[in-house]
């Protein structure tokens, strides 16, 4: 979602809407999430359900 959100659905059904941007300020690895243009929309989840 924009302005840094994810919105989670788990296989229980339970629905989350998480903030990233705390966590995309404070771990160096993840600004480009910000820098680099549109690369926080490519999110997925990879084989073994994992937010990539």
């Amino acid at each position: 979602m924009e302005g840094y959100f994810l919105s989670v659905v788990f296989d229980d059904g339970r629905k989350v809407l998480y903030d990233m941007n705390e966590d995309i300020e404070a771990i160096p690895s993840f600004r480009a999430l910000k820098t680099i243009h549109g690369l926080f929309l490519q999110v997925q989840l990879d084989k073994s359900r994992t937010v990539v």
